[in-house]
C-alpha cells in the first residue's frame, strides 16, 4: 500500500513539472454515509489532497489521493466493534461556473476505493479481529467554491457524493458510497 502512494505521488510530482500552474488543495471533512452502508455506520472523517492543473481560464484536470475513516462504536452494549477506511484514488475534471474573486466549481472523477473493513469483538480477556478488504470503481460528482485570498492562496470547499456499488462481503456492507464535506487551503505548486 505504501509502495502505491509513493508511485502515485510520484506521477502527480511528474505531473507538476510539466505544467507549470499547479495548484494542491488539502483538505479535511465530514464523511456522511448513505444507502445500505448509513445503517452500518456513524458519520466519519477524512482528508483528501487534490493536484489542480489548469487547462484554460475555467477547465482543470485534477487527481486526488483521499482517506476517509469510520470509527468504531465504544459502548459495549452495541455488540462488536466495527470500523471501517476507505482510500480513494481518483482522476478527473474541473470546471469553474465564474472568475470572481469567490467563484464556485463543478467537478467529476473517477477512480478507484480501497475499502477495510475490521471488526473486533472482546470476549473477557480474549479478543478476536476480522478485516476485508476490496476495491471498487467509483464516479465522484462534486460542488465547490473557492475563495481567493491572495495570488497565490486559495481557500476551497466542496461537497462530494463517492458513489460505487454498495455490496456485501460475508454479510458486511463496505463503506461505498458516501457523501464528503470537506474545507481547506489551495496553493501554488509553481
Amino acid at each position: 500500500m505504501k509502495k502505491n502512494i509513493l508511485l502515485i505521488l510520484v506521477f502527480i510530482s511528474g505531473f507538476c513539472m510539466v505544467y507549470g500552474q499547479a495548484k494542491m488543495s488539502l483538505q479535511v471533512g465530514m464523511q456522511f454515509p448513505s444507502g445500505s452502508f448509513a445503517q452500518e455506520a456513524h458519520n466519519g472523517l477524512g482528508g483528501i489532497a487534490t493536484v489542480a492543473f489548469p487547462q484554460d481560464q475555467n477547465l482543470s484536470l485534477s487527481a486526488s489521493l483521499g482517506y476517509s475513516y469510520w470509527g468504531p462504536y465504544t459502548a459495549w452494549y452495541l455488540g462488536p466493534n466495527d470500523s471501517y477506511s476507505s482510500l480513494q484514488v481518483l482522476v478527473g475534471l474541473r470546471y469553474a461556473l465564474s472568475n470572481y474573486s469567490a467563484h464556485p466549481y463543478l467537478g467529476l472523477e473517477i477512480g478507484m476505493n480501497s475499502l477495510d473493513f475490521t471488526r473486533t469483538t472482546s470476549y473477557g480477556a480474549t479478543s478476536s479481529v476480522y478485516e476485508i478488504s476490496a476495491a471498487r470503481f467509483c464516479i465522484v460528482p462534486a460542488f465547490g467554491v473557492i475563495i481567493k485570498l491572495n495570488p497565490s492562496l486559495n481557500f476551497d470547499i466542496n461537497f462530494k457524493y463517492n458513489a460505487a456499488s454498495n455490496e456485501e462481503i460475508n454479510g458486511i456492507a463496505l463503506p461505498a458510497t458516501f457523501f464528503s464535506l470537506n474545507a481547506g487551503v489551495q496553493f501554488n505548486l509553481y
